[in-house]
């Protein structure tokens, strides 16, 4: 969550006009500013700011550089209606300050926000607020308020990690962070069907609190695995890897029958699309080779070989990657020392034992 909270803002506003549906006819009832916000010290979003408020009429254009503080806020216009359809993502709001009056657009999730640690009395918010980036979202939020308090924080929490120094030299279980990402090296693994090794790298690890609870959200389609660490920090968080093994076989074979009973159901329905063969590639990874669920394994592929050679559909495009999956499933299946001229028998066989 990307959060930008800026001591001095630019306001860039455009020049627009307030039009009502008057007997029969649209009258003019005064003007207004909508103003971009933008950090006051940033110059590409400066040059953002400006070119906003002068596509229409560059003398139509006003830019104010203030301390971010001390605006009254009120509310002006719910989201209305998008021309994609559907409505805006942000409501109109009216900010006053000094000399400076106009309208900007904020976020409806932060304006949200703003609704709960605040006062609003007919639409104004009794306390002065200032204004911050959330995701590139502009949101509103009370000067000196616990989320002013929060934002600040973390902010300094940012800068901290953009300078604290980073390590390509991982040690298996700890933590590694930027400020977008958090990841661990979990362990060491190699493919069967190719012999391929690397380390099986965990990202968004700091969302759990243990190993299981870990290894319990791999999944097979974006597997992670690398030959070399990204330059991270280290952090003192340690995940504890020493039932690792028996974790990764239990979810690995779960791994492997919930693409065998898909695979199966495809077959059952027809469903001709399903020609992915990243999955059954990376489930060929194992810590272990004396601990790998090869029966399953071997059983997934016949089941994928039999699918592949039975539903044919007409495009030129899909026959072309039905061939080279095919290739693919029998280069897997003499790997493993298995038979390939599977037959209806063999699909019945599977499917009694996994429906």
């Amino acid at each position: 969550m990307a959060i930008k909270i800026y001591d001095e803002i630019a306001l860039f506003g455009r020049k627009g006009i307030k039009r009502e549906w008057v007997n029969n006819k649209w009258v003019d009832k005064g003007s207004y500013y909508d103003f971009y916000v933008c950090d006051a010290n940033n110059k590409n979003m400066l040059s953002t700011g400006e070119y906003w408020a002068k596509r229409n009429r560059e003398e139509d254009s006003v830019k104010y550089v203030v301390k971010n503080n001390g605006f009254k806020l009120s509310l002006d216009e719910a989201a209305s209606g998008s021309s994609q359809g559907g409505k805006l993502s942000f409501w109109m709001c009216k900010i006053e300050k000094d000399n400076i009056s106009g309208r900007i657009g904020i976020n409806q999730t932060e304006l949200n926000e703003l609704f709960k640690e605040s006062t609003f009395v007919n639409g104004v918010c009794q306390q002065e607020v200032c204004f911050y980036r959330i995701n590139n979202n502009v949101g509103a939020c009370v000067v000196g308020g616990e989320r002013y308090k929060q934002f600040h924080n973390q902010q300094n929490n940012d800068e901290d990690i953009r300078k604290a120094p980073k390590t390509t030299k991982w040690e298996q279980g700890r933590v590694y962070k930027t400020l977008t990402t958090s990841e661990v090296w979990l362990c060491d693994i190699t493919n069967i069907l190719d012999g391929n090794k690397g380390h099986l790298v965990i990202d968004n690890c700091i969302l759990y609190n243990n190993i299981k609870e870990l290894v319990d959200n791999i999944r097979s389609y974006k597997l992670n695995v690398v030959d070399k660490f990204k330059s991270k920090i280290a952090t003192d968080k340690v995940f504890d890897l020493s039932n690792i093994k028996e974790l990764f076989y239990n979810k690995h074979k779960e791994l492997i029958l919930e693409e065998l009973k898909t695979i199966l159901k495809d077959i059952d329905e027809r469903y001709y699309y399903n020609y992915s063969i990243t999955s059954i590639y990376n489930l060929g990874y194992c810590i272990d080779k004396n601990m790998f669920p090869m029966a399953e394994y071997i059983d997934m592929l016949v089941a994928k070989y039999y699918f592949l050679s039975h539903m044919t559909p007409t495009s030129v495009y899909y026959k072309d990657m039905i061939e080279k999956t095919k290739a693919d499933i029998i280069k897997y299946l003499e790997t493993l020392g298995c038979d390939y001229d599977i037959n209806e028998n063999d699909i019945e066989k599977i499917r009694k034992v996994y429906s």
